[in-house]
């Protein structure tokens, strides 16, 4: 009869192995969150008309244009930041709970507490919380997409080079019980995270677009007033009246509903636990 672990080897081995988790970086500092909504182009553009709307003595432009700057960077920033905000709370609250055998009981722990050698029961809907070899149970039908990229299920059984589990993959049918082999940063997916934790992501084509877009549209406002003021220069009319004309059109030119600040990732790691560096 399988009994597992006696409560006094878990205390030593967990003080021999650590936790079984992979390691989960901190958010982006809320300061680094407000700082990087400035890297609009559209931004800097408002930012250069409160600039020339001062010189002009139009005080209350300036207050205007810059109050919806900063409405608009304070907007973006409360967006990113309540995401990774939220995200980092379900981590905190959604702890996995698995069941295994222990000193010839069955009892419900966290699987961050697994350690070596312990005796896992496991069932259809399960996560398997660590690498480990199936020791009794058969035909079993486990989902490996996370470590091979494929959908089919895999048979496992207690039969030799048929009997091992690895941590992150999904039970899909049947029963069985696993003797932890490894766990946390020594398994499959842990290996796997720490190499793509060095890799960048590189930025969606959506982002791409948007921000391609957006250095576009100031190119072109820039542009269309440029145009506006040395036509009128060459009309005959007034400098300053002309520079102005030309301010108040490239204002008007923002559109309202368009996002102005970078807001890149909000610090989403994949499902194997690591944060891709992010670039830009």
């Amino acid at each position: 009869m399988l009994t597992g672990l006696a409560e006094e080897e878990t205390r030593s081995l967990q003080e021999k192995y650590g936790e079984n988790s992979l390691p989960l970086e901190e958010g982006t500092p809320p300061l680094i969150i407000l700082l990087r909504q400035f890297k609009s182009p559209l931004i800097a553009i408002l930012f250069l008309i409160g600039f020339f709307s001062a010189i002009f003595g139009e005080f209350f432009d300036v207050i205007l244009i810059l109050a919806v700057a900063f409405l608009n960077v304070l907007m973006s920033f409360f967006q990113e930041y309540n995401a990774q905000k939220t995200l980092l709370t379900l981590r905190q609250i959604l702890k996995p709970i698995v069941v295994v055998m222990r000193g010839g009981l069955r009892k419900r722990i966290e699987a961050k507490s697994l350690v070596p050698g312990d005796l896992v029961i496991l069932g259809a809907g399960d996560k398997v919380p660590a690498d480990g070899k199936l020791i009794e149970g058969g035909n079993l039908l486990v989902n490996e997409a996370i470590l091979t990229g494929e959908e089919e299920a895999v048979s496992k059984s207690t039969k030799e080079k048929e009997n091992d589990l690895f941590m992150g993959t999904i039970i899909i049918f049947g029963q069985g019980i696993m003797r932890v082999s490894v766990i946390g940063q020594e398994t499959q997916v842990g290996k796997i995270g720490q190499s793509l934790a060095e890799i960048e992501e590189e930025p969606t084509p959506l982002q791409i677009k948007l921000k391609i877009f957006i250095r576009s549209l100031a190119k072109f406002v820039f542009v269309v007033c440029l145009a506006i003021f040395l036509i009128g220069l060459l009309s005959g009319q007034d400098f300053w009246q002309m520079l102005k004309t030309s301010i108040v059109l490239s204002l008007a030119a923002i559109p309202e509903g368009i996002p102005m600040g970078d807001h890149g990732y909000f610090g989403f790691r994949d499902e194997t636990g690591f944060e891709k560096k992010r670039v830009g």
